[in-house]
């Protein structure tokens, strides 16, 4: 295992997720009944559990990439965008439609997801 690609592979998502959900905060906000007062909590714990979770993906994807000899770039991002797409946005979705959450949430988090496992798939294939 590549530690620092792996570290560099989980800091993509996160920093497009603070990108993105910076231009969606208000939308996601309402759509999860959150207050900007809870948003802005100055907690770090929320930021480094979410970074080790990136991780825990990074690493499971360089694994299936090496086992299904993922290499190019356009390869390793398809890869993880169709993982985003195919394997994590259904969970979330099946997820928010059972707890009765707000479906907005359904296609801000699953661009998140699309986009952020593309992301570790380019990444992963960089190095």
């Amino acid at each position: 295992m590549e530690w620092f690609n792996l570290l560099l592979a989980a800091a993509a998502p996160w920093v497009f997720g603070a990108a993105w959900y910076g231009i969606v905060g208000e939308r996601w906000m309402r759509a999860a009944k959150m207050t900007k007062e809870q948003v802005e909590n100055k907690n770090p714990l929320p930021f480094v559990f979410s970074y080790l979770c990136m991780f825990s993906v990074a690493a499971m994807m360089n694994y299936v990439f090496e086992r299904a000899n993922v290499t190019g770039f356009l390869d390793g991002t398809l890869m993880g965008a169709g993982l985003g797409l195919f394997l994590t946005l259904p969970w979330s979705a099946t997820n928010h439609v059972f707890s009765d959450r707000h479906k907005d949430l359904i296609w801000i988090d699953g661009v998140f997801f699309t986009v952020g496992c593309g992301l570790i798939g380019l990444v992963l294939v960089l190095f």
